[in-house]
């Protein structure tokens, strides 16, 4: 049986099935969804002004919190309406597992939205931190949920069966080869 670990990490491998739809997808959320956050940086930059308040006026606003709520719940979405999802207890587990983790970060994304402030003059670094912190575990269950849009990294229960069969044969074989054990007892 595999481990918590091992499991969780299956769904990756529907990046590994689609790549140009992931790589597509990931372009897309950054250079459009967060449109509203790097260009004014940018334009800020070039004009030789100050960079750094721009960002903070960002996340002051709550832009990073907003971005984390609308990326969750498009994937939450997507993930709810995929066709023939969750075809094992361990699948729709995962899945299970990840949506509940993507609404407690919608529920804290939108509790920093509710105390935004776009007014605030300072702005701690632990406040930054912790903008950030949210936004790069929000784009990680964000990338999760993209796996779930697909169920190519799902295996149906004839498939797990065939697998376990072809270990249990191998090892049958491996068995069937030991005459004696490591001191030379004869079996």
């Amino acid at each position: 049986m595999k481990t918590f670990v091992e499991n969780i990490r299956e769904p990756l491998v529907a990046i590994k099935h689609e790549p140009y739809q992931f790589y597509t997808w990931l372009f897309v959320i950054i250079a459009f969804g967060l449109a509203g956050i790097w260009m004014p940086y940018i334009f800020q930059c070039f004009n030789k002004g100050d960079g750094e308040s721009v960002l903070i006026n960002h996340i002051n606003a709550g832009s990073f919190a907003s971005f984390g709520v609308v990326i969750l719940a498009d994937g939450l979405a997507s993930t709810m309406i995929a066709v023939n999802a969750g075809l094992t207890k361990v699948t729709a587990g995962i899945r299970g597992f990840v949506g509940a983790i993507s609404i407690l970060l919608i529920m804290i994304n939108v509790a920093t939205l509710i105390q935004s402030n776009p007014l605030r003059e300072n702005v701690s670094w632990a406040y930054i931190l912790f903008q950030l912190s949210i936004l790069t575990l929000t784009l990680i269950a964000s990338i999760y949920l993209f796996c779930f849009k697909s169920n190519s990294w799902e295996k149906s229960a004839e498939d797990m069966y065939k697998e376990e069969k072809e270990q249990v044969d191998e090892i049958n074989s491996h068995a069937d080869q030991l005459i004696t054990d490591d001191d030379g007892v004869k079996l």
